[in-house]
């Protein structure tokens, strides 16, 4: 036996238990990226309403403290500054308390020492929270390229927003493999977690604020701290960009 026997059969459990939880929450995300796509090609349909509102946008703190990353006035680029941090939010807190649910309130309830006594590995239980996070992200990631397809924006830029999605959403289910580690409760580990996309959502904020904005004022490169967070990192992909 290794330390990864039995991952496969745990991961089949965990979808199960939340074969109802992760569908809702993957249906909220969507149904956000598609109104939010839909609206704001329909209120920014001319170039010179796009220029004004990223120029607007540029210049104002709030904006770019709350709405995220402005990358340029193109219809994409403009989707993405009031679509893709909510998405990136919203993906690091699902992955979050999935993990945590399927590791630490395992313990919490007693469901990892039944598990434990059966032959499955050290670490079947960690890998397969991660594994079951893991792949709803990547569905998470090509829904939302599918969906912004659909409202008319370019292909390439709507595949690199669903990356962008989906590999946020992993590196916080990575985080909360070791957030759940450290607490005894899995109220405690949510906490800790929650508190993570708390301080990764601050360091973006500060750091997009203190950003440098180009010469025709429709472009903010990010300041240092925004590079430290991984809400950050998907920013910095800069779909729809050059």
């Amino acid at each position: 036996m290794t330390e990864l026997t039995g991952t496969m059969r745990l991961v089949r459990l965990a979808v199960r238990r939340d074969r109802v939880r992760l569908p809702v929450w993957l249906a909220v995300l969507t149904l956000l990226n598609y109104v939010t796509a839909a609206s704001t090609v329909g209120l920014y349909a001319s170039e010179a309403d796009r220029v004004k509102f990223a120029v607007a946008s540029t210049k104002s703190p709030v904006v770019l403290a709350f709405n995220g990353l402005v990358t340029g006035p193109s219809l994409g680029e403009v989707v993405a500054s009031q679509d893709l941090l909510p998405l990136l939010v919203g993906a690091a807190l699902v992955s979050t308390f999935a993990v945590v649910r399927h590791t630490r309130q395992n313990e919490e309830t007693g469901r990892a020492e039944m598990i434990g006594s059966a032959i499955v590995g050290r670490y079947a239980l960690l890998a397969a929270a991660v594994l079951v996070a893991i792949g709803a992200n990547l569905v998470l990631g090509a829904v939302t390229a599918l969906v912004l397809v659909a409202s008319g924006l370019p292909v390439a830029g709507s595949v690199a927003s669903g990356a962008a999605v989906a590999l946020v959403g992993i590196a916080f289910a990575a985080l909360a493999a070791l957030l759940a580690q450290l607490p005894e409760s899995a109220r405690a580990a949510n906490g800790l977690a929650a508190a993570a996309v708390g301080v990764a959502f601050l360091l973006r904020a500060v750091g997009d604020v203190t950003g440098s904005v180009t010469d025709n004022e429709t472009n903010v490169h990010s300041g240092f701290l925004s590079w430290l967070s991984p809400i950050g990192w998907g920013q910095q992909i800069r779909p729809y960009d050059d």
